[in-house]
């Protein structure tokens, strides 16, 4: 009886990941709508790659920590996204490999800037 759950609860989450829906907690600066889609928080999303920018400026000499504090996202958030190549690109502009991390993304970005 356990597997035939397991079957079923994993069936159901394949489903709505083909379906489009985010399943699980959505990265810093989303959120999810009512019925499981993925959407931008602008403000968090924007102060996120903020906080990005400041840390790879070379000119810039605050500490990570300090960054997160100015640009008011989550210290640890902020240092594991550094950490982890794939989170970063979705912060960089070069585009996540998730069609619905791209999808959410592509409401705030600017014309000129290039789809994912």
């Amino acid at each position: 009886e356990h597997e035939m759950i397991k079957a079923r609860v994993q069936s159901g989450v394949h489903n709505a990941i083909e379906n489009g829906k985010w399943v699980g907690r959505p990265p810093y600066g989303f959120e999810t709508d009512s019925e499981g889609y993925l959407q931008v928080k602008p403000n968090n999303y924007v102060a996120m790659q903020t906080a990005i920018e400041m840390v790879q400026d070379s000119s810039n000499s605050q500490s990570e920590n300090t960054i997160a504090r100015v640009c008011d996202v989550p210290q640890s958030t902020l240092n594991r996204t550094l950490k982890n190549e794939e989170k970063l690109k979705l912060y960089t502009g070069e585009g996540p490999n998730d069609e619905r991390l791209a999808s959410a993304v592509g409401d705030i970005l600017p014309k000129n800037q290039t789809d994912f």
